[in-house]
């Protein structure tokens, strides 16, 4: 190279370098963003609300980059769509973009329904206690397994873990349990209020109880078996109905 001009490529000085990459901002369309388009051609050109759904493309979701000056929404056209088979067909395009107007991306897939499910945050470990910062809702595609699923917040939030929880895993009745406030062996307050009469003693719970449980408590003094109601740590009540047992078991 002489006088700052670039005779032949070996004046170049590459430094070691051997393979030189260009890049240049692009925006890259997601899965939710075909999603949105699919659901959104369905219920205008279709009329259907699929809200309820979650669309399972064939192969994944495709790799598409737009300009990134292209903020609008990604549009899908020449719509098919198969009522009886949920099958979808079409074609995908963003309004502006060369890239897709030179290169359509076409894409095949299926909907399928869903439903609302709580799944853990994070790691949810054996005996912790589920706050509302451990869960959330999720749409999830419905399995022949769903009927044991927990659908609300409610549904978990105070509940125990009774084994490990992964995160983004889906939660099921059997996986969570009421707090038990009163151990099984433990040492009770039995109280037993009827007609302006309170009557307590000391128990043993013969089973383990979350506030609520119907549990067996053995008095202590005279060995008669109750069933009472958990109402607090170390706390049951024994109702009216039982009043015979009671006054035998005085």
């Amino acid at each position: 190279m002489k006088h700052g001009i670039l005779r032949d490529a070996q004046d170049l000085d590459s430094q070691g370098v051997a393979q030189v990459v260009v890049s240049r901002a692009a925006r890259r369309i997601t899965g939710l963003d075909v999603e949105a388009a699919v659901k959104s051609a369905l219920l205008e050109r279709f009329g259907f609300d699929g809200r309820a759904f979650a669309l399972l493309l064939d192969g994944g979701a495709p790799s598409v980059v737009v300009e990134p000056e292209l903020t609008g929404d990604l549009a899908a056209l020449d719509l098919n769509y198969d009522a009886r088979t949920r099958r979808v067909t079409g074609r995908l395009t963003m309004p502006g973009s060369a890239a897709t107007r030179l290169k359509p991306v076409r894409i095949s897939g299926q909907l399928v329904e869903t439903a609302e499910v709580v799944v853990p945050l994070r790691t949810i470990a054996r005996g912790e206690t589920l706050r509302p910062s451990d869960v959330t809702v999720e749409r999830r595609p419905r399995d022949a397994q769903f009927n044991d699923v927990l659908g609300e917040m409610k549904a978990a939030i105070g509940k125990v873990a009774k084994r490990t929880l992964m995160a983004g895993a889906v939660l099921r009745s059997g996986d969570v349990q009421r707090e038990e406030v009163v151990g099984r062996g433990d040492i009770v307050t039995i109280l037993y209020e009827a007609r302006g009469i309170a009557i307590s003693m000391r128990g043993r719970a013969s089973e383990a109880g979350a506030i609520g449980d119907t549990i067996a408590i053995t008095n202590i003094q005279s060995k008669r078996v109750l069933q009472g109601t958990v109402t607090g740590p170390g706390r049951v009540n024994v109702s009216p109905h039982g009043g015979g047992q009671i006054a035998a078991a005085r």
